[in-house]
């Protein structure tokens, strides 16, 4: 019994950590996002990008604390992303003129949102910012021309 219960526990932990350093994304056009030259954006060493069945992922050696300046910028195919929990700011430009971003859930985790960090995304109409956001860039949302209203919540200064 003892042994079993120790597996499930090794399990459980291997599957939380490996979707810490796993950034999830969907595009119009079925193709990886490549984003190799803006690596160290991240805080973490991508270890692998793979495109299948309609989903990227982009695999980090430890879970990722930002997502750095540009690191999405001028990804006009990028449709959708699962930003990690252990991401803890979005950086000036992260996905500016991501103009086929629709939606983004930003995680309880990040605490600032750079200036220019969403800028032309036309095409995005809605993204949820947390309480755990104190701090939003100038430009922040843009020209993003689909979005029609946004919550920012009274703890941003």
């Amino acid at each position: 019994m003892k042994k079993l219960l120790f597996w499930s526990i090794m399990v459980v932990s291997l599957v939380a950590c490996s979707d810490n350093n796993t950034i999830t994304y969907t595009t119009t056009d079925g193709e990886i996002i490549y984003i190799d030259r803006r690596a160290s954006s991240f805080g973490a060493r991508i270890v692998s990008n793979t495109y299948e069945n309609g989903e990227g992922k982009i695999v980090f050696n430890k879970p990722p604390t930002s997502i750095g300046d540009g690191a999405f910028k001028d990804c006009s195919s990028l449709t959708s992303i699962t930003i990690p929990n252990s991401v803890t700011s979005i950086e000036s430009e992260a996905f500016s003129c991501c103009s086929s971003l629709r939606s983004v859930a930003i995680p309880k985790s990040v605490t600032s949102i750079g200036y220019d960090a969403f800028y032309m995304c036309s095409s995005l109409t809605s993204i949820t910012i947390p309480n755990s956001v104190t701090s939003i860039g100038i430009n922040a949302f843009s020209c993003c021309s689909s979005l029609r209203s946004v919550a920012i919540p009274k703890s941003v200064t």
